[in-house]
């Protein structure tokens, strides 16, 4: 869904290094960085973006760029061996 100002709604579905693979019924595939203050943001989870992410996003110098990550209607976490737990994929339909 393209609105006005050029965000598109995305679903994360490949995250290798900095790059994540971003998937619409609108646009397809395509290839994107998160945005500076996204990067810097301090956050509790081990990955702040995970696979199932829902995001907006918008083309910027050929690749595009995450602007904000929408709640998570759910997620699949795991208990690493230090203890804590971290999320491996969000809004799931199906397990």
């Amino acid at each position: 869904m393209m609105s006005t100002s050029g965000k598109e709604l995305f679903t994360v579905a490949r995250i290798f290094g900095a790059y994540y693979e971003l998937h619409s019924a609108e646009t397809s595939y395509v290839r994107a960085v998160l945005k500076g203050k996204l990067r810097l943001k301090q956050s509790g989870d081990r990955h702040p973006f995970v696979v199932g992410d829902l995001v907006y996003a918008e083309p910027s110098q050929g690749d595009w760029v995450i602007l904000e990550k929408l709640e998570r209607k759910n997620y699949l976490t795991r208990k690493s061996d230090f203890g804590d737990s971290h999320v491996l994929c969000a809004n799931l339909d199906l397990v």
